[in-house]
């Protein structure tokens, strides 16, 4: 008789410590790795998205004072970016997670273009003498008086900020998603499915 109340006791403190622990996991807030660091993801967002505008305003500025007038256009691309990280940082600050859509879709599309235009030239770097990678060495030259310069140099030198500028852009914007789908998941909750009876084997 005792062991059998001792079992059904084991049971019952069994069930409840598992379902303390669900509803722990439940209830905790989504957090993010940073290195060493773990922080919340809403702070990750904040911190990604002013980070990506402001690395967006230094390109478009570098754009804009090297390139030639042909590429204005896509300057203003990349100050749309830029500016729909402000979007990121009201959506997350309202919790309305519809204002990343403008970021998350634009910023798909630039890392799309600069992925393309990064293995360009590091294509061009090993195999100059195409007839596109001449025509794109001319503008090099020109437009960054490196006339005298080797070809691989001048493709490898722009190669390089090309690269860890969409590298790290792409960084932040997978930390963005992440800020995004917790912050959907937390806005537009679904009801929660009928939990199985824990069974004891």
């Amino acid at each position: 008789m005792q062991l059998a109340r001792f079992e059904t006791l084991a049971i019952s403190i069994k069930q409840n410590f598992k379902q303390l622990s669900s509803m722990d996991a439940e209830n905790r807030p989504p957090t993010f790795c940073c290195g060493p660091f773990r922080v919340s993801i809403g702070t990750a967002t904040y911190v990604s998205a002013v980070n990506c505008f402001v690395l967006e305003l230094f390109l478009a500025g570098h754009s804009l004072a090297f390139f030639s007038y042909l590429h204005y256009y896509a300057v203003l691309f990349v100050l749309a970016c830029a500016f729909s990280h402000l979007l990121v940082i009201y959506g997350q600050y309202n919790r309305n997670p519809n204002l990343f859509a403008p970021c998350l879709s634009l910023d798909g599309i630039r890392l799309f273009f600069s992925a393309f235009f990064c293995s360009q030239l590091l294509y061009c770097a090993i195999w100059p003498d195409r007839g596109d990678c001449v025509a794109g060495l001319a503008f090099w030259k020109r437009s960054f008086s490196q006339s005298d310069s080797d070809s691989f140099i001048v493709f490898i030198v722009n190669f390089i900020p090309w690269s860890l500028s969409t590298a790290l852009i792409g960084c932040h914007y997978y930390v963005i998603f992440r800020g995004f789908n917790a912050l959907r998941k937390e806005v537009y909750k679904w009801p929660s499915r009928p939990s199985k009876p824990i069974v004891d084997e």
